[in-house]
């Protein structure tokens, strides 16, 4: 069975490579050929290497400063490297080109990430909701996610692309009512693919030495804000060990004891492996420290909170969302249950794989 995977890939975002290459992977011990479809704008290959023309007009210093920086320049070829050891398809530089000639696969699959968000209107999201393949193709999805369903546009189109699908099922829990309410057909609610690879799995790819030494505390989120600062601060006062920051798609203005530059997909993972304490306010920084079983905080950043909520609700690790000093320290005191949550994650997990098995693996 030949497996084509529609989803985000390429960009320079640890959880998006990571996500797909757990999908390809879990596919692949289970049996499956899989190719990601290779859609990689020139566009969007620029700006992982920070050569957009117009961001290098709107701040020259800024963007001399990333071309040069080795660390920067490190990181790009940890990302390239790990985006060129997937299984890829020929590479299409467009949407049109794709849409044109598409790839022939026995089943056409939409991964998960935020592929299906409408926040722009659904021309923006166009390529993942496969509306464009001939008649009679097999189309699923695995974890989809809309990001939010509040505010959105395009309901129509969206409602009428995801008619055509054979199966349905997405990451968040909110969204499952959802997609009944568009198709009228049945929705899953499953994990997001990174969880679907067990921690010794992920191991399998890691370097066995830790990238960063010793101990110390994770951050990795896009909050910039001073209170989150002083739950930072606070974290390190309790622990008395360093905290080590990895950039996001935003970059803080805190003072870390050491700013990771130079990691990829691999090196962030390390880190999480690694971490005394992560705190966070990203989707995947939070799935990976569940899924190594890390004492975590999860830091509330604006109000697209959903993804990580669920996440949260289906490990029962709702009482570490902590949204200021009073909640971290009640945290401290009351500790985490760690076991729980992995028995937690352990069942959803194997719920998860067994609806590709009987879903998709046997169409």
């Amino acid at each position: 069975m030949k497996i084509g995977l529609y989803t985000i890939h390429a960009s320079h975002n640890v959880g998006a490579m990571l996500q797909a290459y757990a999908l390809t992977t879990l596919l692949q011990k289970r049996g499956a050929e899989v190719e990601l479809v290779n859609m990689y704008p020139k566009a969007e290959e620029l700006q992982n290497h920070h050569r957009t023309k117009g961001a290098f007009m709107h701040n020259l210093m800024r963007e001399a400063y990333l071309l040069t920086h080795p660390a920067i320049r490190k990181m790009e070829k940890n990302f390239d490297a790990f985006h060129e050891q997937m299984p890829l398809s020929k590479r299409f530089l467009s949407k049109k080109e794709y849409m044109e000639t598409p790839n022939h696969y026995d089943l056409h699959l939409v991964g998960s990430d935020q592929v299906w968000n409408l926040q722009k209107g659904f021309d923006f999201s166009e390529f993942y909701y496969l509306d464009y393949l001939p008649e009679g193709s097999r189309k699923a999805a695995y974890g989809s996610s809309f990001g939010t369903i509040t505010g959105i546009t395009g309901i129509g189109m969206a409602s009428r692309a995801l008619k055509s699908f054979d199966k349905l099922s997405v990451r968040e829990d909110t969204a499952v009512d959802f997609v009944k309410s568009l198709t009228g057909k049945s929705c899953a609610h499953v994990v997001d693919p990174t969880l679907l690879l067990t921690k010794d799995e992920w191991n399998e790819i890691l370097e066995e030495e830790p990238f960063v030494k010793g101990k110390y505390i994770f951050f990795y989120g896009v909050n910039s804000d001073a209170k989150t600062w002083e739950m930072i601060k606070l974290a390190k006062e309790k622990l008395g060990i360093p905290v080590v920051g990895y950039p996001g798609p935003i970059i803080p203005k805190y003072k870390f004891d050491k700013y990771v530059l130079n990691g990829g997909p691999k090196q962030f993972v390390n880190l999480i492996k690694n971490a005394g304490l992560v705190i966070t306010s990203s989707f995947h920084g939070l799935a990976f420290s569940v899924n190594y079983g890390k004492k975590f905080m999860l830091v509330r950043y604006g109000e697209r909170m959903g993804r990580m909520s669920s996440l949260m609700r289906l490990v029962g690790a709702q009482d570490y969302f902590v949204e200021n000093i009073e909640d971290e320290e009640r945290l401290f005191t009351k500790g985490w249950d760690i076991e729980a949550i992995q028995r937690n994650l352990s069942i959803a997990r194997n719920k998860s794989i067994n609806w590709i098995d009987e879903n998709i693996l046997s169409i």
